[in-house]
């Protein structure tokens, strides 16, 4: 039971899923970051939609879906650097309101420094954990101090899941959480 609940926090938290929960409630809930629902759109395509159709591709090419799980991760990855990089690229070239412009940029640097960690330094920075700690943080910073308690709360669960499945460590965890941090800080 408890494995099966690890799994099913795991799955709601993915990348594209948390994204889309941040910027879901930020356009029905807090005024002023979105323009108008174009920016929406575009936000949760470049965030949210094209990092998510890594998993459709990968079940369905053959060489993808030879590879087993290690290759659908190395898919996700590709297609998030292809949506941060179009997001940022796309917000910097129009006149995209400047909060959302500063959460394409956070996710862009937060992918830059798991590269930075995961493959420069050699560090173990978890992907998961920096796509949960990020919309947090702007939770936190756009609605105000209230969210920090059920900001932790789901940031415990996705570590709780993480490391009951065997994932990662608390170390990977909190290198991830810390290049979302950084990403944030940044933008």
């Amino acid at each position: 039971m408890k494995q099966k609940f690890a799994m099913f926090i795991r799955v709601i938290s993915i990348p594209p899923l948390m994204v889309t929960y941040l910027l879901t409630l930020l356009y029905f809930f807090h005024e002023g970051v979105f323009a108008d629902a174009g920016e929406f759109i575009a936000a949760l395509t470049f965030l949210a939609i094209i990092p998510a159709l890594a998993y459709p591709v990968a079940a369905i090419v053959p060489k993808l879906r030879a590879g087993g799980r290690p290759t659908q991760r190395k898919a996700a990855f590709v297609a998030s650097v292809i949506g941060y990089i179009g997001g940022f690229i796309y917000g910097a070239a129009t006149r995209i309101s400047k909060p959302v412009l500063t959460i394409l940029s956070a996710y862009l640097i937060s992918l830059l420094m798991l590269v930075l960690f995961n493959k420069v330094i050699k560090i173990r920075a978890s992907g998961h954990a920096c796509s949960a700690a990020g919309p947090l943080l702007f939770l936190i910073y756009y609605f105000g101090w209230w969210m920090l308690l059920p900001s932790i709360l789901v940031g415990w669960l996705v570590a709780w899941a993480s490391v009951t499945l065997r994932r990662h460590t608390p170390t990977d965890l909190l290198w991830g959480a810390l290049c979302s941090a950084a990403g944030f800080v940044i933008a």
